[in-house]
């Protein structure tokens, strides 16, 4: 389930998709797929049986959010800030990390970009 942060984190998107650079950036297409990992391996009759099945029914929503979602063509920048069906795929990420409890706000902060962090960094920079 751990794949499922970088897409589910906003602050991610921004700084590794949106503002990647050659040295660190996502790809939105990896974090596709990872996501589609997570709901295939969730899938597997011996997992799948030990899952709550309120997780169960949000994986497989993710798993429909992904297949529908077409990005191509569409910059990273736009996806992560306008793009509504891009939107809910992250979104559906978080309801799939909250069912088991992962401290989202705790991986960003281990990532080295937590709200105080970024506010930090754009000061520093001139940006905030």
């Amino acid at each position: 389930m751990k794949r499922l942060a970088p897409l589910a984190s906003s602050t991610s998107q921004r700084r590794w998709m949106a503002n990647g650079t050659p040295d660190a950036y996502l790809i939105p297409e990896q974090l596709l797929e990872d996501a589609l990992d997570v709901t295939r391996f969730a899938g597997l009759r011996h997992v799948r049986s030990g899952l709550p099945p309120s997780l169960v029914s949000a994986l497989e929503r993710l798993a429909e959010l992904v297949r529908e979602l077409s990005i191509a063509g569409t910059s990273n920048e736009l996806l992560v800030e306008s793009d509504p069906s891009w939107a809910a795929v992250p979104e559906q990420c978080r309801v799939c990390l909250a069912q088991v409890d992962f401290d989202l706000p705790g991986w960003e902060a281990n990532a080295g970009f937590s709200q105080s962090t970024e506010r930090g960094a754009a000061a520093n920079s001139g940006g905030g």
